[in-house]
Protein backbone atom coordinates (compact mmCIF):
# COMPACT_ATOMS: atom_id res chain seq x y z
CA UNK A 1 0.00 0.00 0.00
CA UNK A 2 1.00 3.58 -0.79
CA UNK A 3 1.86 6.15 1.88
CA UNK A 4 -0.75 8.27 0.46
CA UNK A 5 -3.32 5.05 0.67
CA UNK A 6 -2.51 4.42 3.69
CA UNK A 7 -2.81 8.08 4.54
CA UNK A 8 -6.28 8.07 3.21
CA UNK A 9 -7.64 4.86 5.18
CA UNK A 10 -5.70 6.29 8.62
CA UNK A 11 -7.99 9.63 8.09
CA UNK A 12 -11.30 7.65 6.98
CA UNK A 13 -11.67 5.65 9.84
CA UNK A 14 -11.77 8.92 11.91
CA UNK A 15 -15.71 9.30 10.94
CA UNK A 16 -15.95 5.71 11.58
CA UNK A 17 -18.38 6.71 14.64
CA UNK A 18 -19.50 9.87 13.42
CA UNK A 19 -22.31 7.12 11.60
CA UNK A 20 -22.64 5.34 8.19
CA UNK A 21 -23.05 8.22 5.97
CA UNK A 22 -19.96 10.44 7.01
CA UNK A 23 -17.20 7.45 6.83
CA UNK A 24 -18.30 6.39 3.11
CA UNK A 25 -18.42 9.64 2.09
CA UNK A 26 -14.89 10.08 3.52
CA UNK A 27 -13.48 6.71 2.30
CA UNK A 28 -15.07 7.86 -1.55
CA UNK A 29 -14.09 11.26 -1.51
CA UNK A 30 -10.24 11.20 -0.40
CA UNK A 31 -9.96 7.76 -2.55
CA UNK A 32 -11.40 9.26 -5.63
CA UNK A 33 -10.33 12.76 -5.10
CA UNK A 34 -6.65 13.39 -3.95
CA UNK A 35 -6.79 17.61 -3.88
CA UNK A 36 -6.47 16.83 0.01
CA UNK A 37 -3.52 14.32 -0.07
CA UNK A 38 -2.16 16.58 -2.63
CA UNK A 39 -2.28 19.50 -0.52
CA UNK A 40 0.21 17.74 1.93
CA UNK A 41 2.50 15.74 -0.76
CA UNK A 42 3.10 18.93 -2.77
CA UNK A 43 3.95 20.95 0.21
CA UNK A 44 0.99 23.33 -0.34
CA UNK A 45 0.80 24.09 3.23
CA UNK A 46 4.32 25.59 3.53
CA UNK A 47 4.89 28.94 3.96
CA UNK A 48 8.02 32.01 4.37
CA UNK A 49 7.88 32.03 8.08
CA UNK A 50 9.10 28.75 9.80
CA UNK A 51 7.03 29.23 12.73
CA UNK A 52 4.26 26.71 13.14
CA UNK A 53 1.52 27.90 10.92
CA UNK A 54 -2.28 29.10 12.07
CA UNK A 55 -4.36 27.39 9.40
CA UNK A 56 -8.03 28.20 7.95
CA UNK A 57 -9.79 26.43 5.80
CA UNK A 58 -12.86 27.70 4.34
CA UNK A 59 -15.34 26.08 3.14
CA UNK A 60 -14.27 23.05 5.10
CA UNK A 61 -17.44 20.45 4.60
CA UNK A 62 -16.80 17.49 7.04
CA UNK A 63 -13.17 18.74 8.04
CA UNK A 64 -11.09 15.73 5.61
CA UNK A 65 -8.03 17.70 5.13
CA UNK A 66 -8.01 17.78 8.92
CA UNK A 67 -8.65 14.65 9.14
CA UNK A 68 -5.61 13.22 6.51
CA UNK A 69 -3.74 16.03 8.59
CA UNK A 70 -4.13 14.39 11.90
CA UNK A 71 -3.72 11.11 10.21
CA UNK A 72 -0.32 12.27 9.00
CA UNK A 73 0.94 13.26 11.89
CA UNK A 74 0.40 10.20 13.82
CA UNK A 75 1.56 7.27 10.77
CA UNK A 76 4.46 9.62 9.69
CA UNK A 77 5.41 12.25 12.63
CA UNK A 78 4.27 15.01 10.35
CA UNK A 79 2.93 16.56 7.48
CA UNK A 80 4.84 14.91 4.39
CA UNK A 81 6.69 16.81 1.94
CA UNK A 82 6.93 16.54 -1.71
CA UNK A 83 9.33 13.22 -1.49
CA UNK A 84 7.00 11.87 0.69
CA UNK A 85 9.11 12.35 3.83
CA UNK A 86 7.56 14.16 7.05
CA UNK A 87 8.52 17.20 8.00
CA UNK A 88 7.39 20.85 8.65
CA UNK A 89 5.40 22.83 8.96
CA UNK A 90 4.28 21.97 12.17
CA UNK A 91 0.18 23.15 13.09
CA UNK A 92 -0.05 26.15 15.85
CA UNK A 93 -4.31 25.46 15.35
CA UNK A 94 -6.63 24.65 12.38
CA UNK A 95 -10.29 26.23 12.40
CA UNK A 96 -12.47 25.16 9.68
CA UNK A 97 -15.68 27.04 8.70
CA UNK A 98 -18.71 25.52 7.00
CA UNK A 99 -22.27 26.93 6.09
CA UNK A 100 -24.20 23.67 6.65
CA UNK A 101 -24.14 22.60 10.32
CA UNK A 102 -24.68 18.76 9.00
CA UNK A 103 -21.26 19.31 7.84
CA UNK A 104 -19.77 20.66 10.46
CA UNK A 105 -21.61 18.21 13.10
CA UNK A 106 -19.65 15.33 11.73
CA UNK A 107 -16.80 17.60 11.29
CA UNK A 108 -17.03 18.13 15.19
CA UNK A 109 -17.26 14.45 15.83
CA UNK A 110 -14.63 13.44 13.80
CA UNK A 111 -12.09 15.79 16.01
CA UNK A 112 -13.87 14.30 19.08
CA UNK A 113 -12.94 10.93 17.38
CA UNK A 114 -9.26 11.63 17.64
CA UNK A 115 -7.64 9.49 20.51
CA UNK A 116 -4.77 11.18 20.60
CA UNK A 117 -5.10 14.43 18.88
CA UNK A 118 -2.38 15.72 17.15
CA UNK A 119 -2.97 19.18 16.75
CA UNK A 120 -5.51 21.61 18.14
CA UNK A 121 -7.90 22.24 15.57
CA UNK A 122 -11.64 23.35 15.57
CA UNK A 123 -14.83 23.73 13.43
CA UNK A 124 -17.64 25.77 13.59
CA UNK A 125 -20.78 26.90 11.58
CA UNK A 126 -20.25 30.37 9.58
CA UNK A 127 -20.83 32.05 6.18
CA UNK A 128 -17.55 33.11 4.74
CA UNK A 129 -19.01 36.11 3.03
CA UNK A 130 -19.62 37.92 6.40
CA UNK A 131 -17.27 36.40 8.59
CA UNK A 132 -14.56 37.91 10.35
CA UNK A 133 -10.92 35.97 9.76
CA UNK A 134 -8.57 36.22 12.31
CA UNK A 135 -4.54 36.80 11.54
CA UNK A 136 -3.49 33.66 10.05
CA UNK A 137 -0.44 32.10 8.23
CA UNK A 138 -2.32 29.36 5.76
CA UNK A 139 -6.15 29.79 4.38
CA UNK A 140 -7.13 27.05 2.28
CA UNK A 141 -10.54 27.14 0.17
CA UNK A 142 -11.48 24.62 -1.90
CA UNK A 143 -14.16 24.61 -4.34
CA UNK A 144 -15.86 26.60 -2.62
CA UNK A 145 -15.15 30.48 -4.78
CA UNK A 146 -17.62 29.65 -7.24
CA UNK A 147 -20.79 29.63 -4.87
CA UNK A 148 -19.94 33.28 -3.86
CA UNK A 149 -21.31 36.16 -6.90
CA UNK A 150 -17.43 38.01 -8.60
CA UNK A 151 -18.26 40.76 -6.04
CA UNK A 152 -18.31 38.79 -2.75
CA UNK A 153 -15.17 36.60 -4.33
CA UNK A 154 -13.29 39.59 -4.12
CA UNK A 155 -14.32 40.86 -1.07
CA UNK A 156 -13.53 37.63 0.50
CA UNK A 157 -10.22 37.58 -1.30
CA UNK A 158 -8.99 41.03 -0.06
CA UNK A 159 -9.64 40.14 3.44
CA UNK A 160 -8.30 36.83 3.30
CA UNK A 161 -5.14 38.94 2.24
CA UNK A 162 -5.40 40.96 4.78
CA UNK A 163 -6.04 38.14 7.12
CA UNK A 164 -2.69 36.91 6.22
CA UNK A 165 0.58 37.78 7.94
CA UNK A 166 3.76 38.73 5.61
CA UNK A 167 4.58 35.65 3.69
CA UNK A 168 1.47 33.80 4.23
CA UNK A 169 -0.13 31.26 1.20
CA UNK A 170 -3.47 31.04 -0.01
CA UNK A 171 -4.88 27.49 -1.16
CA UNK A 172 -7.14 27.44 -3.97
CA UNK A 173 -8.85 24.78 -6.02
CA UNK A 174 -10.86 26.99 -8.70
CA UNK A 175 -13.11 26.05 -12.14
CA UNK A 176 -11.45 26.98 -15.50
CA UNK A 177 -14.12 28.51 -17.53
CA UNK A 178 -12.21 28.78 -19.85
CA UNK A 179 -12.61 25.06 -20.55
CA UNK A 180 -16.11 25.31 -21.62
CA UNK A 181 -17.34 21.76 -22.06
CA UNK A 182 -15.83 21.06 -18.91
CA UNK A 183 -17.16 24.14 -17.27
CA UNK A 184 -21.00 22.88 -18.00
CA UNK A 185 -20.09 19.52 -16.16
CA UNK A 186 -18.29 20.95 -13.41
CA UNK A 187 -20.75 23.63 -12.87
CA UNK A 188 -23.96 20.92 -13.23
CA UNK A 189 -22.21 18.53 -10.42
CA UNK A 190 -21.47 21.32 -8.27
CA UNK A 191 -25.31 22.29 -8.12
CA UNK A 192 -25.81 18.56 -7.25
CA UNK A 193 -23.62 18.90 -4.60
CA UNK A 194 -25.13 22.17 -3.40
CA UNK A 195 -28.60 20.99 -3.53
CA UNK A 196 -27.95 17.99 -1.74
CA UNK A 197 -26.23 20.31 0.71
CA UNK A 198 -29.69 22.14 1.41
CA UNK A 199 -28.26 25.22 -0.38
CA UNK A 200 -30.90 25.29 -3.15
CA UNK A 201 -29.91 25.49 -7.24
CA UNK A 202 -27.95 28.52 -6.30
CA UNK A 203 -26.08 29.99 -9.18
CA UNK A 204 -22.48 29.32 -9.93
CA UNK A 205 -19.74 32.05 -10.48
CA UNK A 206 -17.00 30.67 -12.67
CA UNK A 207 -14.40 32.79 -14.43
CA UNK A 208 -11.47 31.93 -17.01
CA UNK A 209 -7.99 31.10 -14.84
CA UNK A 210 -6.43 33.79 -16.19
CA UNK A 211 -9.06 35.96 -14.50
CA UNK A 212 -8.44 34.51 -11.59
CA UNK A 213 -4.45 35.12 -11.29
CA UNK A 214 -5.37 38.64 -12.51
CA UNK A 215 -7.41 39.73 -9.68
CA UNK A 216 -5.09 37.48 -6.67
CA UNK A 217 -2.01 39.30 -8.57
CA UNK A 218 -3.78 42.83 -7.99
CA UNK A 219 -4.12 41.70 -4.43
CA UNK A 220 -1.13 41.34 -4.34
CA UNK A 221 -0.70 37.57 -4.32
CA UNK A 222 2.54 35.92 -6.52
CA UNK A 223 0.02 32.96 -8.12
CA UNK A 224 1.73 29.56 -9.02
CA UNK A 225 -0.23 26.75 -10.78
CA UNK A 226 0.17 23.43 -8.64
CA UNK A 227 -1.96 20.62 -10.74
CA UNK A 228 -4.36 20.18 -13.13
CA UNK A 229 -7.48 17.87 -12.22
CA UNK A 230 -9.42 16.81 -15.45
CA UNK A 231 -12.60 14.25 -14.68
CA UNK A 232 -15.79 13.55 -15.90
CA UNK A 233 -14.93 15.99 -18.51
CA UNK A 234 -14.73 19.05 -15.58
CA UNK A 235 -11.61 21.07 -15.30
CA UNK A 236 -10.57 22.49 -12.25
CA UNK A 237 -6.69 23.56 -11.22
CA UNK A 238 -5.23 23.74 -7.52
CA UNK A 239 -2.66 27.14 -7.30
CA UNK A 240 -1.00 28.74 -4.26
CA UNK A 241 -0.77 32.28 -4.19
CA UNK A 242 1.76 33.87 -1.68
CA UNK A 243 1.26 37.13 -0.21
CA UNK A 244 4.05 39.30 -1.49
CA UNK A 245 5.28 41.32 1.34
Amino acid sequence: MTPAAALVNSAARLYRRSGAFPFRFAQGKLRHDPVVVDILFLNCLSHASQSPIRLLDLGCGQGLLFAVMDASMRQMGGVPCKDGRAGQPAVAYARGYDVAPVNVRWGQSMLANRQQPNFQAQIEVADIRTLELPECDVVVAIDVLHYLSFGEQEKLLLRISEALAPGGRLVLRIGDAEQLRASRISRWVDRVVAKVRGQGWAPLWMRPLLDWQGVLQRLGFAVTQVKTYRSWGSVNVLVVADKCN
